[in-house]
C-alpha cells in the first residue's frame, strides 16, 4: 500500500507505518478522532486516538484506496491508503 498526505488546518504530521500486509502504525503527537473511509466516502470505522500511537488493521476490509483521518477540535489532516 502507497500513502499520500492531505493536510487540513494546522495539526502537524500524521505518518502510516506500514507493519505488515494489513496492519499499520498510525504516529502523531496529536489525539483525536481517527476515522477510515472508503473511496467512496463512507465510513468504515471511527475511534478515539489518545496516545502517539495507534495500530490500524485492515484485514477485514478488501484492496482498495482508503483515507485515514485524524479530527479534533480545531483541526484534521488526512491520509491516503492505496
Amino acid at each position: 500500500m502507497v500513502t499520500t498526505g492531505i493536510a487540513e488546518n494546522s495539526l502537524t504530521t500524521l505518518n502510516l507505518i506500514p507493519l505488515g500486509n494489513s496492519v499499520f502504525d498510525l504516529s502523531s503527537a496529536e489525539t483525536g478522532v481517527v476515522s477510515i473511509y472508503d473511496i467512496q466516502g463512507k465510513l468504515l470505522q471511527s475511534f478515539e486516538k489518545t496516545d502517539s500511537n495507534a495500530l490500524i488493521d485492515f484485514s477485514n476490509h478488501s484492496e482498495g484506496i482508503y483515507l485515514v483521518r485524524l479530527t479534533n477540535n480545531t483541526a484534521k489532516i488526512s491520509k491516503k491508503i492505496m
